[in-house]
């Protein structure tokens, strides 16, 4: 709605609430009601524009293997800060395929990447890290 129409609804509005206080609440729920009806693209309308797609993002990270629920479709990992996306923290990640967390276990240390795009954060991948040794 035009701000210009807004602000005539809301004066006509406030004139008429002084005689009617109902007007009032059911001219705001109209208006409120309205906002929301914008026109909306249909996949199925021939004139509609093309969606664009939104893109996804791979990011890496380092964590150690909290969880792993019992059915393998997600793993709690406490991950070092993941350059670029989110702070350290311990997150369950899904996983969409189990064979990606074959040979995990909790409290392994691993290298994970993970996918964000419009259908959240998905696992790509993880593998356990190699030992490092202190000593010669």
């Amino acid at each position: 709605m035009p701000l210009n129409t807004l602000r005539q609804t809301l004066s006509a509005v406030h004139t008429a609430s002084a005689r009617r206080p109902l007007s009032l609440s059911l001219t705001l729920f109209l208006l409120a009601a309205g906002s929301g009806c914008q026109a909306h693209v249909h996949a199925d309308d021939p004139g509609a524009a093309p969606q664009s797609p939104i893109a996804s993002t791979t990011y890496r990270g380092r964590g150690v293997v909290k969880t792993i629920t019992p059915s393998r479709t997600y793993i709690n990992i406490d991950h070092e800060p993941i350059e670029g996306y989110m702070d350290a923290m311990a997150m369950f990640f899904p996983v969409p395929d189990t064979a990606l967390i074959s040979g995990l276990h909790v409290a392994d240390s691993i290298t994970f990447a993970i996918e964000v795009g419009e259908g959240g954060v998905t696992l790509l991948e993880a593998s356990t890290r190699a030992s490092v040794s202190t000593n010669p």
